[in-house]
C-alpha cells in the first residue's frame, strides 16, 4: 500500500505566508517574553531587509529606552515626527496617526502596541491606531509582552505579584497575519540586564530582585513559547480549511476523551489527564448529546464529570449528534486529535459484543489517530468496577403504556364494528396512522409495545380466519409482516423526533435565557451595576436567592458577600 503524500506544514505554511504578504494592509507582530529580549531590534532589522526589497518602510514611533545598539539601526529609516500632546501642563511625545495616513507608506513601525495613548490623541490605545492604519491599506509591524495580553494578564499576576495594567485584546492577535516570536534564555536575559542594556540607572537592581528574577522568566517564556505555538496551530487549520485538506496532521500530540453520564467517565477522565501530562500534551472532555432528554441522576452525574475534566485542565466541548461515533470523530477532526479515549464497560456477553462493534467502528473510521479503549475491568489501570445498576421505568412510562393500549382497544372496538364496510385491509392503516400519532406523544418503549399489540389485534380480529393467528393467504402474511416492519419504524421513528424537538425546544429556550443575560449585564455602566444586574437575573432564572463572592487579591474568594447580592452565605 503506498503512502499517502501530502505536502509538509512547514512548506505550506511558508507558501501561505508569502501570498498574504503580498497584500497590503498586513499586521506583524514581534512577541517576546518580556522587555530586553530584542523585539525592537527584531523589527528593525526586519525593516531594512524589506527596504533593501525596495518596500517603503517608515518608522512611526520606536522605543529605543537609551540602548545604543537599538538606536543605531534607525540610520537609513524615514521616521514620521511625533506629534505634540498638551497634557496637565506637560508637552508629551505621541504617534501623529495623522501624518502617517497622509504619508501612506507600505508598512510602517510602531513599538509596543499596548501602549495607551495621552488624552488629546484620537484613540485612547495604539493599537487601535494601528486597526485605522490596516484598515487604510497600510502594513503595521509592532512588538508586544506576552504579559500585555489580556487573557494572560490574571497568570502573569499570579507569577509575577504584578497588575498589569496596559493590555491588548486576544481579538486584535487574532487578526494578525504573522506573529514571530523573539526569544531568549533567562540567563542570557539578566546578563543583559546586568550589564545595562535592559534598564539603565538604579532601575536594573530593582528589575533584577523582583520582576526578573529566573523562576519568573522561565514562567514567562514558556507562556510565550505557548501562545506562539497555539497561533501556529491554529494557522495550520485555517490553510488545511482554504486548501480542503483532510486528515490529520501529527505537528503535535493532542487527546481526546468521551465524557458521558456513566460513573465510570470520572476514572477514564483521571486515565487521560495522566496520560496527557506524561506526553506532555493538551487534552480535550467532549460529551455528545443525543437529544433525548437525562434524568435527574444522569445530569447531576454528567455534570460532575465535566467540572472534574474543567477542574483537570481539559478544553470542554459539549455537541449535539444522534450518531455518537460519527459525531466524536468530527470533533477530533476539527481539534486535529492524534488519540482518542473512549471507555468500555462489558457487563454481559452481548453487551460486550455491542460495545466492541463499537469500538471497531470508532477505529475503522478514526484515520490518521490513535485509539485508546480503555475498560472499567482492567486492574492495572486502577479502576474499580462500577456495579450493574438495577432497571427502573422512568416516572410515568406505565402511565403512557396503560394510554397507549387503550387508545389501541377502542381503536379495535371501533374497526370491528365497520370492517364488513372498510375491509381489514383498511383497519391496518388506521392502526398505522394510531400509532404515528401515539409516537407525538409516547416513550419510544410504549410506543414500540403498543406497535406489537396493534399488530397482534390485527391479526386476531380481522385477518382471515378471525379469532385465530393463523394466517392462510399468501399475500396476508406478507401484508402482516410489511405492517409489524412500518408499525415498529414509524412508532420508534416518530418518538425520536419528538425527544428531539423537546431537547431543541430547551437548547433554544436556555440559548435566549443566556443572550439575555448577557445582554443585561454588559449594558451597565460599571462593574458594579454588573454585577448587581447578574444576581437579579440569576434570581429570576433560578428561582432563588444567590449571592456573588468576589475574589481577593491572593486569588481566595472574600468572606463576605457583594453588597448587590440579596443575602450572604453563612
Amino acid at each position: 500500500m503506498e503512502k499517502e503524500q501530502r505536502p509538509d506544514p512547514d512548506a505550506l505554511l511558508a507558501e501561505w505566508k508569502e501570498t498574504q504578504a503580498n497584500h497590503a494592509g498586513q499586521l506583524k507582530i514581534f512577541l517576546g517574553m518580556c522587555p530586553g529580549v530584542g523585539k525592537t531590534y527584531s523589527m528593525l532589522e526586519a525593516a531594512h531587509r524589506l527596504k533593501k526589497e525596495g518596500i517603503d518602510v517608515v518608522a512611526g514611533v520606536i522605543e529605543t529606552h537609551g540602548r545604543s545598539e537599538t538606536a543605531s539601526l534607525l540610520d537609513g529609516l524615514e521616521i514620521i515626527p511625533q506629534a505634540k500632546i498638551q497634557y496637565r501642563g506637560i508637552e508629551i511625545m505621541e504617534f501623529d496617526l495623522d501624518a502617517a495616513l497622509k504619508r501612506k507608506p507600505q508598512i510602517i513601525l510602531l513599538d509596543e502596541l499596548a501602549h495607551t495613548n495621552a488624552d488629546g490623541c484620537r484613540h485612547k490605545k495604539r493599537y487601535q491606531d494601528a486597526l485605522e492604519l490596516i484598515d487604510a491599506g497600510i502594513g503595521v509591524m509592532s512588538t508586544l509582552n506576552v504579559q500585555h495580553i489580556d487573557s494572560r494578564i490574571d497568570i502573569v499576576k499570579q507569577i509575577t505579584g504584578i497588575t498589569v495594567r496596559e493590555t491588548i485584546p486576544d481579538s486584535i492577535l487574532d487578526k494578525a497575519d504573522e506573529i514571530e516570536l523573539v526569544d531568549l534564555p533567562p540567563e542570557e536575559l539578566r546578563k543583559r540586564l546586568a550589564s545595562g542594556r535592559v534598564y539603565l540607572g538604579e532601575n536594573k537592581l530593582a528589575a533584577a530582585e523582583n520582576f526578573f528574577r529566573e523562576e519568573n522568566l522561565t514562567a514567562l517564556r514558556e507562556m510565550a513559547l505557548r501562545f506562539t505555538a497555539e497561533q501556529v496551530d491554529q494557522d495550520l487549520r485555517d490553510v488545511m480549511n482554504s486548501k480542503k485538506i483532510e486528515g490529520i496532521w501529527r505537528t503535535r500530540e493532542k487527546m481526546m476523551v468521551g465524557v458521558s453520564a456513566s460513573p465510570f467517565s470520572e476514572s477514564l477522565i483521571r486515565w487521560t489527564r495522566s496520560t496527557a501530562r506524561r506526553s506532555n500534551c493538551s487534552w480535550l472532555a467532549v460529551h455528545v448529546h443525543d437529544g433525548s432528554p437525562l434524568s435527574k441522576r444522569d445530569q447531576e452525574r454528567l455534570t460532575k464529570n465535566l467540572s472534574l475534566a474543567r477542574q483537570l485542565g481539559a478544553e470542554v466541548l459539549m455537541v449535539n449528534g444522534s450518531d455518537f461515533i460519527e459525531s466524536f470523530l468530527q470533533v477530533a477532526r476539527e481539534q486535529q486529535v492524534t488519540n482518542l479515549v473512549v471507555g468500555r464497560q462489558a457487563h454481559s456477553y452481548w453487551k460486550g459484543i455491542f460495545q466492541f462493534s463499537m469500538a471497531d467502528r470508532l477505529i475503522r473510521n478514526a484515520k490518521g489517530m490513535d485509539v485508546s479503549l480503555v475498560c472499567s475491568e482492567s486492574r492495572t489501570d486502577g479502576f474499580v468496577k462500577v456495579p450493574h445498576e438495577p432497571w427502573r421505568p422512568k416516572q410515568g412510562l406505565f402511565k403512557e403504556l396503560f394510554l397507549g393500549l387503550s387508545v389501541i382497544a377502542v381503536i379495535t372496538m371501533i374497526a370491528f364494528a365497520f370492517c364488513q364496510a372498510i375491509g381489514y385491509w383498511s383497519v391496518a392503516l388506521m392502526y398505522l396512522f394510531i400509532i404515528v400519532v401515539l409516537g407525538i406523544f409516547l416513550e419510544p418503549l410504549p410506543i414500540f409495545a403498543v406497535a406489537l399489540t396493534a399488530a397482534i389485534c390485527w391479526n386476531y380480529f380481522f385477518i382471515p380466519p378471525v379469532f385465530t393467528f393463523s394466517i392462510t393467504q399468501p399475500h396476508d402474511v406478507m401484508m402482516f409482516v410489511i405492517f409489524v416492519v412500518v408499525a415498529l419504524v414509524m412508532g420508534v421513528l416518530t418518538a425520536r423526533l419528538r425527544k428531539r424537538e423537546l431537547a431543541e425546544t430547551a437548547r433554544e429556550r436556555r440559548a435566549s435565557i443566556l443572550l439575555r443575560f448577557i445582554q443585561k449585564t454588559v449594558q451597565e455602566a460599571s462593574i458594579a451595576d454588573a454585577l448587581r444586574t447578574a444576581v437579579e437575573e440569576l434570581d429570576s432564572i433560578f428561582n432563588s436567592t444567590c449571592v456573588i463572592h468576589e475574589r481577593t487579591l491572593t486569588h481566595k474568594l472574600s468572606q463576605e458577600a457583594f453588597s448587590g447580592s440579596l443575602s450572604s452565605l453563612q
